[in-house]
């Protein structure tokens, strides 16, 4: 008598424990139907990134197919085909006779062409850039070469400064050779 005692008192404080456990964890449908709603708000507001989100969400709590088919349809209207194609076929892979196959079928169809994978290229395919043109070919080119420093740090300026300075030199001096020979014949001196 005293076993059955223990067993009916197990079962007893166990139940109300079940029973509590049951209410804390929500039903799995609640939570599939809770994202399902959220995705189907965020879809028609346009927020298809947001609403694939739910539907995936959805479709991790409860594992209905329709959730692959929504998902499919989100990632269609945000423009990734690669995800929209991923979740059509998805969907068909689990309902090939569904309700909405049909349309997946359509969808994929109408899909475009799914992107290649990118590759790296080999060290060896590697295009390197020509090398900037040289001074000597630039100048050959009868391109202008712009200076990068001011023109009074250049010699070209000196030079011409130089030049203009010597030459009002020999001027001036000519010049004043002139006066005294032409004052000798005939000038009075002023002095």
């Amino acid at each position: 008598m005293r076993p059955v005692v223990v067993v009916l008192l197990c079962c007893m404080l166990g139940a109300p424990a079940a029973q509590a456990q049951s209410v804390a964890a929500p039903d799995a449908e609640a939570v599939a139907r809770t994202h399902f709603d959220q995705g189907k708000v965020l879809a028609t507001a346009g927020r298809y990134a947001e609403a694939y989100l739910e539907f995936e969400a959805g479709y991790q709590a409860s594992h209905r197919p329709a959730f692959l088919f929504n998902m499919g349809e989100a990632a269609r209207r945000m423009g990734d085909a690669n995800k929209a194609r991923a979740a059509y076929q998805r969907y068909l892979a689990a309902e090939h006779d569904g309700a909405l196959a049909k349309s997946a079928r359509r969808r994929l169809d109408a899909l475009p062409p799914p992107d290649p994978i990118p590759r790296v290229p080999s060290p060896r395919s590697l295009v390197l850039p020509d090398p900037p043109p040289s001074a000597t070919a630039l100048r050959d080119s009868n391109v202008r070469v712009v200076p990068s420093e001011p023109v009074w740090q250049r010699w070209p300026f000196w030079a011409i400064v130089g030049g203009t300075v010597v030459a009002s030199v020999v001027v001036t001096t000519i010049a004043l050779r002139h006066d005294r020979v032409a004052c000798d014949v005939g000038c009075l001196d002023l002095r």
